[in-house]
């Protein structure tokens, strides 16, 4: 029999007397009963109601899977609100980098930097985003997507902002390479879109936050057009730092990623979330204050130690019991009501041994019955009634347990995390190896023969968004050239070829359509791999001598577009590959493998040593190898829920 409470207590008394009952201050249970058993009952878990001398409210309790929430949820102003910080974080990167061109000129102009000192002022971006990269993602995995967005925008704002009232050389230096550590980390809030977006619509959705990033191209060119002659480089690095700011601003706003928090045993705050989101959308009763969520289907949301549950251990067992207190339909009683039996990694424990007048002998009774059934629910669950597995399976090693960068590496994930490396490493070197050839191919030719010959030799400066005779394609020119400023000649003086720059940014945005348009309908796999290949085939064709020049830009464009399009699908599958708990060190390992493969661009693409059509197609070559670990990924990830 239970323990006995008074009769007709009023519903504030009674909970009161619950929360603050001896039990509740015994040591919480490191795990608890898994959600799968929520709703469920037992003979154990009826609460007779002369014991209680009320009517009993029971409070149903339903346990869905991640997916089904995010159905019920549906797509909303909660996946539009993600998308826009998110977006205006990532389209930072393409600013900020795109901001190198003008920067390092004007800067060299105000400061009288020599060649040396101007190379340095951006390729010390580089090596922070490099850091960035390493960093940002393993930490994500520990400390969450949110607040390490956050914490990457907040370094690219404070020091973009800072960056323009630098008073020196030294300082400029010294906050772009913080600004490139945070940039080095802007590829978290992709994955925090990632798992915060219905499995239906996340092709779109993340090819969708590209366009943020041609639309940075596109404003840095824009405003570096109507401000930098009339207004200086100050004015022109504080106002691109806006959109940054405006993100950082909001990130409060920002849900934490369900996945994330269902990883780390959060289920409760996970349960918040979708609640939040379920109101935002328009659909409050879809996830209520009693609907528990779980990765997957029979999966233990929290776990439970043999040790917790022994009774010869002489520990005191006390489960965790989440109770509802509820109105009796009869005016003047008052009803208890167990809802359900779950825990809150987090939470501090809410134990019930009922009322102070209950004797000690009952509590501890009741302590045993519940923890009988605890026991009798987990070994069902088990294949075998073996007590090794038992053990097994209330492991304190979780089903999706956190796991360290060098899972990475493990059976099983080695060959995923091998063939992503590859392909961004291969993407990083040939897209901005394209880049680089872009101002070959524009450039008019200075006599009889084609400019894609291979005695074709510069006579102006190499950076191709700065000349009287070259003409630039993208912001992403700036990283194929700075990395050997150093060996330059004096420069004439600089004139921005704007029409070029947003000529190139358009056909970007053109890609970026296609992308959104066959994402969903091609494949992942398909997609980008077919899309490298037309890149490397066009750019082997490119290498052609004599070719006509009209026909080259053709060429070009297609071998340009065809990139974007295979490295934006690159970014949307590396997310979907990977499991929760790797995801941010996995998919930020590889940003930085694009970033030292975009690095050596340079020193391939710009080397006189070399003819050009060999440069040219082995940029080609390079995109094939990219096609091919496409097409070998390990599955099609279309329509696939993430781990």
């Amino acid at each position: 029999m239970g323990p006995t409470f008074p009769t007709h207590p009023s519903a504030a008394s009674l909970e009161e007397s619950i929360l603050e009952s001896p039990m509740a201050s015994t040591p919480p249970l490191q795990d608890a009963i898994t959600d799968q058993h929520l709703g469920t009952q037992t003979p154990h878990d009826h609460v007779d109601e002369q014991d209680l001398g009320a009517h009993v409210d029971v409070v149903p309790v339903e346990t869905i899977t991640m997916k089904e929430a995010f159905e019920r949820i549906g797509f909303g102003w909660i996946q539009i609100r993600v998308l826009l910080i998110c977006g205006l974080a990532f389209g930072s990167d393409s600013i900020e980098v795109g901001l190198l061109s003008f920067l390092q000129l004007e800067a060299k102009e105000e400061f009288g930097l020599t060649a040396k000192q101007e190379s340095t002022l951006s390729a010390v971006v580089f090596l922070g985003e490099l850091v960035g990269a390493l960093l940002w993602g393993p930490l994500a995995d520990i400390y969450g997507r949110k607040l390490c967005s956050f914490l990457t925008a907040l370094t690219v704002t404070v020091a973009a902002i800072a960056s323009a009232f630098s008073p020196n050389y030294l300082t400029l230096v010294a906050l772009r390479g913080i600004a490139g550590i945070g940039i080095g980390g802007l590829g978290v809030p992709f994955d925090l879109l990632a798992e915060f977006t219905p499995t239906a619509m996340r092709g779109k959705i993340l090819v969708g936050i590209e366009f943020f990033w041609t639309f940075g191209t596109i404003l840095v060119n824009f405003l570096a057009w109507a401000l930098l002659d009339r207004a200086g480089w100050r004015v022109l690095v504080g106002l691109c730092a806006i959109p940054v700011a405006l993100a950082t601003v909001a990130f409060p706003f920002l849900p934490e990623s369900p996945h994330w928090l269902l990883l780390k045993g959060r289920s409760r705050d996970a349960q918040k979330v979708f609640v939040k989101a379920a109101k935002l959308n328009g659909k409050p009763e879809a996830i209520t204050d009693t609907t528990t969520i779980v990765l997957e289907e029979d999966e233990p949301a929290e776990h439970v130690e043999m040790s917790d549950l022994s009774a010869t251990s002489g520990s005191s067992v006390t489960p965790q019991l989440a109770w509802q207190v509820s109105p009796s339909p009869d005016e003047g009683e008052e009803a208890v009501s167990r809802g359900a039996i779950r825990s809150d990694a987090d939470a501090s424990v809410a134990g019930v041994d009922g009322h102070d007048h209950a004797s000690a002998e009952e509590k501890h009774k009741l302590e045993l019955e519940l923890a009988e059934v605890q026991l009798q629910d987990y070994t069902a669950a088990s294949t075998s009634t073996d007590e090794e597995d038992v053990i097994s399976l209330l492991s304190t090693e979780p089903k999706h347990k956190l796991e360290g960068p060098l899972a990475l590496f493990r059976p099983g994930l080695r060959l995923t995390t091998f063939l992503l490396l590859l392909v961004w490493a291969c993407f990083g070197f040939s897209y901005y190896g394209t880049v680089l050839v872009a101002p070959l191919v524009f450039d008019r030719p200075r006599s009889n023969h084609s400019s894609m010959a291979p005695t074709t030799t510069p006579t102006t400066t190499s950076n191709p968004l700065m000349s009287t005779t070259t003409t630039p394609s993208s912001f992403a020119d700036s990283v194929s050239s700075t990395a050997y400023m150093s060996t330059l000649a004096p420069e004439p003086p600089v004139e921005f070829d704007y029409s070029a720059l947003f000529i190139a940014g358009a056909s970007e945005l053109a890609a970026c359509i296609l992308a959104l348009v066959l994402i969903d309908r091609v494949g992942r796999k398909k997609l980008s791999g077919f899309s490298y290949l037309i890149s490397g085939l066009t750019m082997l064709l490119l290498a052609v001598p004599n070719m006509p020049r009209g026909l080259q830009i053709l060429v070009l464009v297609i071998a340009r577009a065809a990139i974007f399009i295979g490295s934006t699908v690159t970014w949307v599958v590396t997310p979907e590959l990977l499991p929760t708990a790797v995801r941010g060190a996995g998919h930020s390992w590889s940003n930085a493998a694009a970033r030292i493969a975009a690095f050596a661009t340079p020193y391939w693409g710009d080397s006189q040593a070399i003819p050009l059509p060999v440069r040219v197609g082995f940029y080609g070559v390079i995109s094939l190898v990219a096609s091919a670990g496409s097409f070998f990924f390990p599955h099609e990830t279309l329509g696939m829920d993430l781990d």
